[in-house]
């Protein structure tokens, strides 16, 4: 399910909102058939992991030809190119984020407040640290610093060796908000982070202090819902510049070195941007895709053929696009005109990720914890 509402607000003793229903929140489009397929979808193997419903920040990761992957109950997997265990370890924990590869050491968020390091070799625990509250954000590090955003909108900085504090900042979380937070990025000189008030915010690797700060999305709206601006999807970084989409219905393009505007457009959503030498894809809050121009930020070409159906962020793939919904279903889309031109069910629930995996193929992860390795390929006599 997306966007779970966290809030202490109570009204007449029921929650104040009611977003957290399994079902959709709106009536998802119904799915037509595809009159002349153009590629096929290939499954290749299929592992279960175990269980990890809404959870989208524990995402697979792919290094050196294997996948490192874990659940929501404390497994944490190490899995070869043929869908093969290398390794598993039961870290007792209830993880929330991650992995997070951070030299040598896969990083993992535990939503009881902490994290812990695992060695990416065999993963042996190398060393575990409390945080102030429950971590469901994907941390960022290299071999000099470690950085880790928890739910009290504290970001950690953290010495990668052992977990020590470096600094810690303190960031504003409204009463209300979507619970989701985009992955931190880590540049040269900064810590990107994106928060739930709408901001992007940039924070210097020495010592935390602030470099720069843009509004993404203002609060606007008559109702709580309507107000809401979280910045969830993972931010977008593009060569010298970032990008941010907001819950609240606005995504800007911004410089890296310094935060300055180049272009913004009133589309934003749950997830974040991806880009292609063509297109930059956003799926605006109704599950709506769409191809702009990179440079620009104008519309090449929309598809409202999948609304509401709680899209994953598209990935460019073989010259187009894929996308996966919360039925467990995957849609390939030209990226020349957003058409449909193929779709295979890959998992019996809803498909919380897709992106590369090794050997030139694709992943997804599903909310029941099925890991499945799959491909594309042109159909016989399609233009593809």
């Amino acid at each position: 399910m997306r966007g779970i509402v966290s809030s202490a607000l109570l009204i007449g003793g029921a929650l104040l909102l009611t977003a957290c229903a399994s079902k959709p929140r709106f009536e998802p489009a119904e799915l037509k058939g595809i009159r002349a397929p153009e590629v096929s979808i290939q499954k290749k193997w299929t592992r279960d992991i175990g269980q990890l419903g809404a959870l989208r920040s524990l995402q697979p990761l792919v290094a050196g030809g294997r996948i490192f992957v874990a659940e929501a109950k404390g497994k944490v997997y190490a899995i070869d190119g043929q869908g093969a265990e290398l390794w598993r370890i039961e870290t007792g924990r209830r993880l929330g984020a991650g992995p997070a590869l951070v030299d040598g050491q896969l990083i993992l968020g535990d939503r009881d407040g902490g994290i812990v390091a695992l060695a990416a070799a065999n993963g042996e625990e190398l060393w575990t640290k409390p945080i102030s509250s429950e971590v469901i954000t994907i941390p960022a590090g290299d071999a000099d610093l470690l950085v880790v955003k928890s739910e009290d909108g504290r970001v950690h900085g953290l010495d990668p060796r052992d977990g020590s504090d470096r600094w810690v900042v303190p960031l504003n979380v409204p009463a209300l908000t979507w619970r989701g937070n985009a992955p931190l990025v880590l540049t040269e000189d900064a810590v990107l982070v994106g928060t739930s008030n709408g901001r992007l915010k940039a924070l210097s690797r020495e010592d935390g202090s602030l470099l720069w700060d843009q509004v993404i999305a203002e609060s606007t709206g008559r109702s709580e819902v309507e107000r809401l601006t979280d910045v969830d999807g993972a931010l977008l970084q593009a060569g010298p510049v970032i990008i941010a989409v907001s819950t609240g219905g606005n995504m800007k393009v911004l410089r890296t070195d310094g935060g300055q505007l180049i272009w913004e457009r009133a589309v934003g959503g749950f997830v974040g941007a991806s880009i292609d030498e063509n297109c930059l894809y956003v799926i605006d809050t109704q599950d709506f895709i769409s191809c702009l121009d990179p440079r620009s930020g104008a519309a090449k070409w929309t598809n409202e053929k999948l609304k509401y159906r709680q899209l994953t962020a598209a990935q460019p793939w073989k010259g187009n696009v894929v996308v996966a919904d919360y039925d467990g279903y995957a849609h390939v889309l030209s990226t020349a005109n957003g058409s449909i031109i193929a779709r295979a069910r890959l998992a019996s629930k809803a498909v919380n990720w897709i992106g590369p995996g090794p050997e030139g193929s694709l992943l997804s992860l599903g909310a029941n914890g099925a890991l499945t390795q799959f491909d594309t390929q042109p159909l016989s006599g399609s233009a593809g």
